[in-house]
């Protein structure tokens, strides 16, 4: 999410609210900063006695933000902008915890986590390319963070998952590597919900799935983008062995393995929904999407301009799909798809032969950028929806409501609020001044209102507790230590952020 970003002042107050998201089943609500259970990280916290408990206090690391969480029972940890490393040799640099969910992107001043921004407060998890980045666990999450540089001398060096199933959203795995499978994440008898991330020039050293490797796992992965990533053998974005992995509107470029540039399937049910695959690289007469003793089954989807072939090794099940070449199924075409400009930008172009042909059974109903499936006549092929634009709604009349009453009319009616508090001799505290914009304006969904909230009579408010962002990294920051790889991840994001609502 995109947020304002607004001046504290002395005469006024700022607090920020969001509506809800449900998406794949998992629900991401927003929560009070001052409720009990939600633990402050900053890596420019010179706190002497941290508890947490407020910015002023916050704890330096992410991991004794999660230890203090996990023996409260459960909760969040917000995580302010900055570089965070294993506090010692050989150690993962996030080891999450059951009932803890991990967020980042915040400035270190807010107040309700719809807040943060973590597009613009990036929050870095790195490896130092000697340690893991990050283990998963159940009912646990990690949200906002850009995990760099693991490295694991077995699999998983972004992040291994065993045995659980963790929602990991809005994140970018960027320069990772593992020895063997998974250079971003390995999932071992593990199923985590993987939403809205990029995958970025990870590598499998001497195994499988440059991005993902799986095993026994059955993870769900939707609006994600594999880019650049590398496997010595087979998958260079992702491998499947066993299991019953399902990928919904993702975008697979510029992978490169020996058999599956994309995708290799070992024995594997995986299920492919309106994704798109164009320009990966197989090495010794390869293709993009490879099988052994059982294969894919592919849905709306797109490949397109990968080397040497598209779709090999045992049958897959393929319909309502535009392959290269051709593939058997019903509903399938083999007819230029007309991107916008191959492969990286793999949008449709205005009569592309994918518009509106394919099916509306097992359909998204978002595409990659978040925005609404179907536009026009029918369900398209590939990642993106064509034409697709966020939905308007008109704003609702909350001039004279309690704030607490607009807020949630506001909300209600699909959008966000900013709320700035100011004195008024003549309207009682608590009640709404005005809003902009006006009432019954026609704007995207998820756009944001501003109320001005009455504090009574003036010299009355004032911006207790605020203080200034501490730890902020500039991108020439990052560039100069990550390189242009992960650059490229926050590129991509911000793209995605850009074009949709998010998480």
């Amino acid at each position: 999410m995109l947020c304002k970003s607004i001046e504290n002042r002395s005469v006024l107050t700022v607090r920020t609210g969001m509506v809800s998201v449900l998406m794949m089943g998992v629900l991401l609500c927003a929560a009070s900063a001052m409720a009990a259970g939600t633990y402050r990280v900053n890596a420019a916290s010179t706190a002497s006695t941290p508890t947490g408990l407020s910015w002023a206090n916050a704890f330096s690391d992410i991991q004794a933000g999660i230890f203090a969480a996990d023996q409260a029972g459960g909760g969040e940890v917000w995580v302010a902008a900055g570089v965070y490393t294993n506090q010692s040799p050989n150690s993962m640099a996030v080891d999450m915890a059951e009932n803890v969910h991990i967020y980042g992107g915040f400035a270190g001043t807010e107040t309700a986590r719809s807040q943060r921004n973590w597009v613009t407060h990036i929050t870095v998890i790195d490896g130092e390319n000697t340690s893991q980045g990050a283990t998963g666990a159940n009912n646990a999450t990690l949200d906002g963070f850009t995990i760099t540089r693991g490295y694991s001398g077995f699999s998983g060096g972004g992040m291994y998952n065993t045995g659980t199933a963790p929602v990991v959203a809005n994140c970018i795995f960027s320069n990772n590597k593992a020895y063997s499978d998974g250079g971003a994440m390995e999932n071992n008898s593990a199923s985590p919900t993987v939403i809205n991330c990029t995958f970025t020039n990870n590598e499998a050293l001497n195994g499988y799935g440059g991005a993902i490797g799986t095993y026994l796992g059955s993870p769900a992965v939707s609006r994600c983008v594999f880019s650049g990533n590398t496997a010595k053998f087979d998958g260079g974005a992702v491998y499947n062995t066993v299991g019953a992995p399902t990928f919904t509107n993702c975008l697979f470029t510029t992978n490169t393995g020996v058999h599956g540039s994309a995708v290799y399937n070992s024995n594997s049910a995986a299920l492919l929904v309106n994704c798109t695959f164009s320009g990966n690289s197989a090495n010794a007469g390869g293709s993009a999407i490879d099988s052994t003793i059982s294969g894919p089954t592919l849905k709306n989807c797109i490949a397109w301009g990968d080397a040497v072939a598209e779709i090999t090794g045992a049958a897959a099940t393929v319909t309502y799909s535009c392959v290269q070449g051709g593939y058997t199924g019903t509903g399938n075409i083999s007819t230029n798809p007309m991107f916008v400009s191959a492969p990286l930008n793999a949008a449709l172009q205005a009569g592309s032969p994918c518009i509106d042909t394919g099916t509306s059974s097992g359909a998204p109903a978002k595409d990659l950028l978040g925005l609404p499936r179907p536009f026009g006549a029918g369900y398209d092929m590939g990642a993106y929806e064509y034409g697709a634009t966020v939905p308007t709604v008109a704003v609702p009349n909350v001039v004279g409501q309690a704030a607490a009453d607009g807020e949630t009319a506001v909300t209600d009616a699909g959008l966000t609020f900013t709320v700035v508090e100011a004195a008024s001799d003549t309207v009682p505290a608590g009640e709404i001044i005005g809003q902009d914009p006006a009432a019954g304006a026609a704007v995207q969904s998820g756009s944001d209102v501003t109320l001005t909230v009455s504090t009574g009579t003036a010299g009355t408010s004032g911006c207790a507790g605020c203080q200034t962002a501490k730890g902020a990294l500039t991108l020439d920051d990052l560039k100069k230590q990550f390189g242009d790889a992960f650059l490229a991840g926050v590129a991509l994001l911000a793209l995605l952020a850009l074009k949709g609502k998010r998480v």
